[in-house]
């Protein structure tokens, strides 16, 4: 007897095959891996052809997507290496990181050319850079990466099936407990929430080639991916004791060596001259929480090297 619905004739797929990726070669179980070429297909219309569509036009490909997953570090105390390298590569975006998978197919050549279904594989993703990358902790939530990506297949080379390798340990995922936050004013015990953000400007490029480029070198990927900026930021959150905590309320600007840490276990985020919002203080019949944004002010050419912004205690 066959059964309505997808119980009917086939084994539907399921997302813990796919939960899985690699990051420059290295293992990473993730939450969510929402990754998909894009490509911008349209129809023109043209007065000579009347009413209806006359050409189609078919822009340029690229990778675009967001990985989300929980941070976790080893029996050592030691972050995971994919992890690492992800906010090594954020906070100094100046050489991208491969991306295996075991779900993201492309399609190489021209779409133009060989559209529809076919010709299709499963490629790895070895241009790909960080465009928005967030660390948040909070007491219920734990301390959770998410990484907004961007990127094109440039070496063609066939993706690495993503499996755990032998030995490899899940972790253990880091919680509100292995946090802490201090600045030179105030120890701030009383914090409830904590982020750290970099966001990278990027621009994908892409040139026209000469007429007498051979058809199986072309290619409707971009070409190159320019970094225009590099923006470090946060927030964190504090409960307010009983008074109006006119010492430790931040009035906005900068702070040349406040040296704001915030810690998410072994990751530590520093910055040294840190540009403060200033903090708001909603009044609310329930505890008044205070929130306070800041940027990382850097010097122009750091984020050229990484070990700018994030440390690692192993």
């Amino acid at each position: 007897m066959s059964f309505p619905g997808n119980l009917s004739r086939f084994e539907p797929a399921s997302g813990l095959l796919v939960r899985s990726i690699k990051i420059n070669g290295h293992y990473l179980f993730v939450d969510s891996c929402e990754i998909n070429p894009e490509q911008e297909i349209d129809l023109e219309f043209l007065i000579q052809g009347g009413p209806g569509a006359a050409i189609a036009n078919i822009g340029v490909k690229k990778i675009s997507g967001r990985i989300t997953c929980p941070i976790r570090v080893n029996r050592s105390g030691v972050v995971n290496n994919a992890v690492k390298a992800l906010l090594q590569h954020a906070e100094s975006p100046m050489s991208a990181i491969r991306i295996d998978t075991n779900h993201v197919l492309s399609q190489v050549g021209l779409t133009a050319d060989n559209g529809g279904t076919d010709n299709n594989q499963l490629l790895s993703l070895d241009t790909v850079v960080v465009s928005d990358l967030t660390i948040t902790a909070t007491p219920d939530g734990g301390v959770q990466l998410t990484a907004q990506i961007l990127g094109m297949v440039d070496a063609r080379d066939p993706s690495d099936y993503v499996a755990p390798s032998p030995g490899q340990l899940l972790g253990r995922e880091l919680s509100w407990g292995d946090c802490n936050v201090k600045r030179l004013e105030s120890q701030m015990r009383s914090a409830t929430s904590l982020e750290i953000n970099i966001k990278n400007e990027l621009k994908p490029l892409n040139f026209i080639p000469p007429i007498t480029t051979e058809i199986n070198d072309l290619s409707d990927q971009i070409d190159m991916i320019g970094i225009q900026s590099c923006k470090w930021g946060g927030k964190f959150e504090e409960i307010l004791r009983l008074g109006v905590d006119m010492e430790s309320h931040i009035h906005g600007g900068w702070m040349q060596n406040e040296n704001l840490n915030i810690d998410f276990g072994p990751i530590s985020a520093t910055l040294s001259c840190p540009l403060f919002k200033i903090a708001e203080v909603p009044l609310s019949s329930k505890q008044i929480r205070r929130t306070t944004s800041f940027f990382g002010q850097i010097q122009p050419t750091l984020p050229l090297a990484t070990g700018g912004l994030f440390t690692f205690s192993e």
